[in-house]
């Protein structure tokens, strides 16, 4: 509880929360991001000493790593990291408004979450059964709702996305090298090598950024088992060129769809495509179990080989079919995705008339998008802009920063450059360093992308008189 405590209630910028449980009144809370690793949160000590935990750092202690006033990175935020930033809320008349604040944080990403009460009423039933893991109702359930609302005809509810990765390799028992793309989050390629296998890379289509069939039969060696592609911000590949090499070179197709939950294609779900496809449930994508992933196929033998891997290999009590890991998720995870559920349509329009809207505010800028115009039911899971120069890319991030306001390099740099990768990726390479993300998330306001396409538009102009003097 104190860790989780800690990251509700670390200081953003010189923002003060109460210690009192009632939240009025109370000291002042003095917990801070310890410096020796910014990633890493527990509350210093007090100045009269305590109990100290492992890692944790002492007053006196953190005074040596930082400098007078200077305040640390949180995850996502305009400086930089992968999570979350839980913002104050405006329930408590303790808390300062970030509304009112004409500086205050724009996170890059913030998950949706639905009425408390909703979710309430699926605990509830939790607490009644006190079946709380290992494939219980709720995890059936949502599988089952998944299964309808999206049109599909199997699928297994897993612990993460990544782990569902490493699973479709598993099942799929493949070996030596796999071909896939150097432009997508590092669990694509991790996955690949902690399961024994060689990531190929081949490079992208500037376009869509997504893997180019056209360069992946020159790929292809004898030890090349598979091909593990990703649906780049949820635009389709495409899976008609990448099945006919598959069925050419007698090779299994895998699909990253962590990006791509509601997508479709010629009336199908993404996720009925290859051998398998995967996707991520993380709090940070359209539709979310806080923690969850998912494994889709229409093979039903692989399903329940998929099964007994997600499930250390148990095939009763007493018995066991094959390996298995533990690639399950509880009961409180898959109400989350039973809750959420119903809002989607809503989550989803929301996002298009956000995506249009930032479209409009930034229409005179020297910028592109990555193609959508022809996919169906997109999903609008990020808005990323391409620069016409990294200069210019870093200049409107710094810009944006200044004021408080988050964005990723996403993907930057490209697999291929990782400390235990290599290979040629010159397009994916040069995209990378053009490509941002900006603030997209259900409870964007629209005066909140206001202020964000105002800066890159003064910025924009700024660099556009710069050249002209030149």
């Amino acid at each position: 509880m104190l860790v989780t405590k800690a990251v509700l209630e670390i200081r953003i910028n010189n923002y003060h929360q109460t210690n009192s449980p009632s939240g009025a009144g109370g000291t002042t809370d003095n917990r801070q991001l310890t410096t020796h690793n910014p990633l890493f949160y527990l509350p210093l000590l007090p100045p009269e000493g305590g109990k100290k935990y492992p890692g944790q750092l002492s007053v006196s202690d953190q005074s040596r790593f930082r400098k007078p006033n200077q305040q640390l990175p949180l995850p996502n935020s305009p400086l930089g990291g992968r999570g979350y930033n839980p913002q104050p809320t405006t329930d408590n008349p303790n808390h300062k408004s970030y509304i009112s604040n004409p500086t205050s944080l724009i996170p890059v990403t913030k998950p949706f979450l639905p009425p408390q009460s909703e979710y309430q009423s699926w605990l509830d039933g939790i607490w009644e059964r006190n079946w709380q893991t290992n494939n219980g109702p709720l995890v059936n359930k949502l599988e089952q709702s998944l299964k309808e609302f999206l049109g599909v005809e199997h699928l297994l509810y897993t612990g993460n996305g990544t782990i569902a990765i490493q699973i479709a390799i598993k099942a799929l028992e493949l070996t030596g090298e796999i071909i896939t793309t150097p432009f997508s989050y590092v669990a694509t390629t991790s996955s690949i090598v902690w399961e024994g296998c060689k990531p190929v890379y081949v490079d992208i289509d500037p376009g869509t950024c997504n893997i180019d069939p056209t360069k992946i039969e020159a790929a292809i060696t004898p030890l090349t088992s598979a091909i593990l592609a990703t649906h780049v911000y949820g635009i389709p590949c495409d899976v008609e060129a990448i099945a006919r090499i598959a069925k050419k070179h007698h090779l299994k197709v895998i699909y990253d769809g962590a990006h791509a939950f509601g997508v479709r294609v010629n009336g199908r779900s993404i996720f009925s495509y290859g051998d398998i496809s995967t996707t991520s449930f993380h709090a940070t994508k359209v539709f979310h179990t806080i923690e969850g992933g998912g494994v889709f196929t229409s093979q039903p033998e692989l399903l329940k080989k998929m099964a007994f891997l997600r499930n250390f290999g148990h095939d009763g009590h007493e018995r066991f079919n094959g390996i298995g890991i533990n690639g399950k998720n509880s009961e409180f995870h898959a109400a989350m995705g039973l809750t959420n559920l119903p809002h989607l349509t809503d989550i989803l329009q929301k996002r298009k008339e956000q995506s249009e809207h930032y479209k409009s505010l930034l229409g005179i800028l020297p910028i592109t998008y990555p193609s959508t115009s022809q996919i169906e039911d997109y999903n609008y899971c990020y808005f990323p802009i391409i620069f016409p120069s990294e200069t210019l890319l870093l200049q409107s991030k710094k810009a944006l920063e200044d004021q408080q306001i988050g964005t990723r390099r996403y993907f930057y740099p490209g697999l291929n450059n990782l400390d235990y990768t290599g290979g040629a990726c010159p397009v994916s390479d040069e995209v990378s360093t053009r490509v941002l993300c900006l603030p997209l998330f259900h409870s964007l306001t629209r005066e909140e992308q206001e202020r964000i396409g105002g800066v890159l538009v003064k910025e924009g102009k700024l660099k556009t008189q710069a050249l002209k003097k030149e």
